[in-house]
């Protein structure tokens, strides 16, 4: 049991992007991966997650 062993910080560590990785040349699977995030960015999934998550719309335009 691994409770209280870890502590959540409240202020941010780092502020490097984030990225996915990909074989080279999965053209396919990396168009699909993008149409995903753009249409959960349209539609207001990432800034939910990013609330929820990291207490903080890191997407606001």
């Amino acid at each position: 049991d691994k409770k209280g062993k870890y502590t959540v910080l409240s202020e941010k560590l780092t502020s490097e992007p984030m990225g996915i990785g990909f074989k080279k040349g999965d053209k396919e699977l990396e168009e699909s991966v993008q149409k995903a995030l753009d249409d959960m960015q349209k539609d207001g999934t990432l800034s939910k997650l990013s609330i929820k998550w990291f207490g903080t719309d890191e997407y606001k335009k």
